[in-house]
This record gives structure tokens, C-alpha cells and sequence, in this order.
């Protein structure tokens, strides 16, 4: 699935980048602990052969952490942005040379508690605009997706602070960064994507640069 992510009419040249979606496979019958620890190595692997596959020659036991964690490749790949996401036995990874990306994916599913997060940890225009939606826990899961992209491109986590992002509707219905408060802002210098994943999947990208077409790599009926 391939497309252009908007008119580059007002940006300087963007990036292209590249998105994998694919199973993630954990043994059945474990325990809750045994089942976070398979998902964990599970994802691991399944983000060393994709780094592997697209950048021969990276030395991966050779990758530093950022300030905050986030991994980064070293030279000649320190370029090249990737970040990873799993979710109800699914996995994404996004790669783009030339811009810092963060990449998340939710599996849908009843969420009794959405109004309430959003309420003790969303802006007030956000949980304004939840209130409005027929299908409130999808709204919560496309905010939240793109706050979690965010705050991952910037290498901070979650731990930059809910609140201190303002995702709006536009015109076309598709939620943008409006405000973004700290020391990673002002929301101009970053590019949030809705994904397109599938009925049962919900997931966004953000990068630091203008980003000129998506591709995602999926299973055949993903």
C-alpha cells in the first residue's frame, strides 16, 4: 500500500518512509509475566532482521541510546530513523533516511476507562472533541496513537507529558498537531500520519520532516 502523504507545495523536500506490518508470534498458554517476556524477545527479533534486511552492514550490537532511551544506529546508518510498535499480536516498524520517526499501533478493543484518561491527562479541546464521537473508543485510540508517534519521534516517551500536545480535526476529518508545548516544540516542526492498518488495527506515524509518501508492507489481507 502505497501513497503520497499530502501536497509538498509549502515544504522543502521531505522523506519517504517505508512502514512493515506483520504477525507477531508468541507461544499460547503462558503466563501473563511469560507472555510479555515472549512478546518482548519476539518483537526484538523481528526488529533486528528488518534493520538486516534494509541496511546491510549496520552494526547493531553498535547502536547508542538518545538522553531518554530511544535507540539510534551508528555511523554510516545514523541517519536513518526506525522506530517499532506491537500490539495484540501485531508489529510495525517504520524506517526513513534523513528524519526522526515514532511509530505506534493499538489493536482495537472496548476501552471503559478512555474518557476518563482523557479527562485526567488530555487537553481540554481533546476530551471536547471525544465527547462528540459516535465511536469514542476509536476517537481515544486515534489520539492516543498519535501522541504515543510523537512523543517517540521526539525520543522522549510518554513521559513528555499527554497534555502537552493538542491534536485538532482539519477540514478532511484527519486529527493534526496544533499545539505542542516544551522544549520539542513549537507543533510545526513535526509531521503526523493516520494509518491506514486494517479494520482491527489503529496506528499513526510522526516524523521531523515533511514526509512525501507512505509505503506499508503487509500480509496479503492485512
Amino acid at each position: 500500500m502505497t501513497g503520497p502523504a499530502g501536497s509538498n507545495a509549502d515544504h522543502a523536500p521531505g522523506v519517504d518512509v517505508r512502514l512493515w506490518l506483520q504477525p507477531l508470534p508468541v507461544p499460547e498458554g503462558l503466563g501473563v509475566v511469560a507472555t510479555a517476556q515472549a512478546r518482548k524477545r519476539a518483537a526484538a527479533t523481528a526488529v533486528a532482521a528488518r534493520l538486516r534486511a534494509e541496511l546491510p552492514g549496520a552494526e547493531l550490537t553498535a547502536m547508542r541510546r538518545g538522553e531518554f532511551g530511544k535507540p539510534m544506529l551508528p555511523a554510516p546508518f545514523d541517519h536513518v530513523g526506525f522506530n517499532p510498535s506491537d500490539s495484540g499480536g501485531w508489529f510495525l516498524i517504520g524506517l526513513a533516511h534523513g528524519a526522526d520517526i515514532g511509530v505506534d499501533l493499538e489493536l482495537r478493543r472496548p476501552r471503559p476507562t478512555a474518557l476518563a484518561i482523557a479527562q485526567r491527562h488530555f487537553p481540554a479541546a481533546e476530551v471536547d472533541w471525544l465527547r462528540g464521537q459516535a465511536d469514542l473508543d476509536h476517537a481515544f485510540l486515534r489520539l492516543w496513537t498519535l501522541k504515543e508517534a510523537l512523543f517517540k519521534a521526539i525520543g522522549r516517551g510518554l513521559g513528555y507529558g499527554l497534555g502537552k500536545a493538542c491534536f485538532q480535526p482539519g477540514a478532511d476529518g484527519r486529527l493534526a498537531l496544533v499545539r505542542l508545548d516544551g522544549s520539542a516544540g513549537p507543533a510545526g516542526r513535526w509531521h503526523g500520519h493516520e494509518l491506514a492498518l486494517g479494520p482491527d488495527l489503529v496506528g499513526a506515524l510522526v516524523a521531523s520532516a515533511y514526509v512525501t509518501s507512505i509505503t506499508v508492507h503487509s500480509p496479503a489481507g492485512a
